[in-house]
């Protein structure tokens, strides 16, 4: 029988360029934690990522597993996952992010991969005493697109298919 909810995490389901590392710093400066494990700064995020890098190591096995990049475009394909392997990732991603937000607080996490594999981290919360609460951010494709372009090379095109 599942608990009853003993606190909110807000999931943020945007992706990359999006303006989830800005959303995701405005909620922790409201007061919602950040994982314990913050990936650090990099070009494009001088002021960091605030992501889970516990998480953010889970969402790339994952996509390494089904044959994917993060700027892959077709469909995930769960569906190839042997049942063994979808519980396994079921369940490591139900630990890490019970490690990560181990006190009472609220909390807020993101990795812009999440709005690809969202299906299994819902699922690995499923047990847990979390209310998950998803927070979709929206910026303008295009200028999604530029950033991506300006940051990592991605064509426009590319950019519109991701």
């Amino acid at each position: 029988m599942k608990k009853p909810p003993q606190k909110i995490g807000l999931l943020i389901l945007g992706m990359h360029r999006s303006g989830t590392s800005a959303l995701t710093r405005v909620l922790s400066l409201l007061g919602y934690a950040l994982p314990k494990n913050v990936t650090g700064s990099s070009k494009g995020n001088e002021t960091g990522h605030w992501e889970s890098a516990l998480i953010a190591d889970t969402n790339n096995d994952v996509f390494k597993e089904l044959g994917l990049a993060w700027f892959s475009w077709s469909p995930m394909g769960f569906e190839r996952l042997s049942r063994k392997q979808k519980t396994r990732i079921i369940e490591d991603f139900a630990d890490k992010i019970v490690a990560e937000f181990s006190g009472p607080q609220d909390f807020v996490l993101k990795d812009p991969r999440l709005c690809r594999t969202a299906p299994l981290v819902l699922k690995a919360i499923e047990n847990t005493p979390i209310l998950p609460k998803i927070i979709i951010p929206i910026r303008n494709p295009l200028e999604v697109a530029d950033s991506l372009k300006a940051r990592d090379n991605i064509s426009k095109e590319q950019s519109a298919l991701i």
